[in-house]
């Protein structure tokens, strides 16, 4: 076509170094100094569980997880404690499942504590199970022990609506928790066996 070539697209060299700098400045900001500054910091407290970053949510989560592992750990001493062959001793222990279910389920609305939570799913292991006090109060301390405990039938007692009468008195002198456990127990008894009718 004749005439002279025109560079239309020029980039001067000093533009090219510039835009490297720049670029190298940016991801060094941006990358490698927030990454040595995670790298100093402890595990625990980047995932928050050390009270020190978002306290609130932190120790709430942690509280959930340690009441689930104790929850774990409840349930085992249950199936560790059931007597081999005993039919009704397997239904009560279905029975204690769905009372400390329910119980945790409500725990934070209600504010129910982890001992009350605990002493549902273990309301009943003294009664049905070949766990002792000595037992419970090895691997779950005093307070669930006394829930437990309150919530024990005494066998010694024969006629049943005297001995049910004696549950809820003692319950009741024991405080609070061991009557919402018992609560608990009759509002599942209640459903059960008008399920079961059905």
């Amino acid at each position: 076509f004749g005439g002279t070539s025109v560079n239309l697209f020029s980039i001067p060299l000093w533009f090219v170094a510039i835009f490297i700098a720049f670029g190298a400045t940016v991801g060094l900001l941006t990358g490698v100094f927030p990454a040595r500054q995670a790298s100093r910091i402890d595990p625990l407290d980047a995932l928050g569980t050390n009270n020190r970053s978002m306290p609130d949510q932190s120790q709430h989560m942690q509280n959930v997880l340690l009441l689930d592992v104790r929850i774990d750990k409840a349930i085992r001493f249950l199936a560790e404690h059931l007597p081999p062959s005993d039919e009704q001793a397997g239904n009560n222990t279905a029975a204690q499942i769905r009372v400390g279910t329910y119980l945790r389920k409500h725990a934070k609305s209600r504010k129910y504590s982890d001992e009350l939570v605990l002493a549902g799913f273990l309301h009943d292991v003294l009664e049905w199970s070949r766990a002792n006090e000595q037992n419970l109060q090895k691997e779950f301390g005093d307070g669930i022990t006394k829930l437990v405990r309150a919530n024990t039938k005494d066998d010694s007692i024969k006629d049943p609506f005297s001995k049910t009468l004696e549950l809820i008195k003692r319950c009741a002198s024991t405080g609070r928790d061991a009557l919402t456990v018992k609560a608990a127990d009759i509002l599942d008894s209640y459903e059960f066996y008008t399920d079961m009718q059905n």
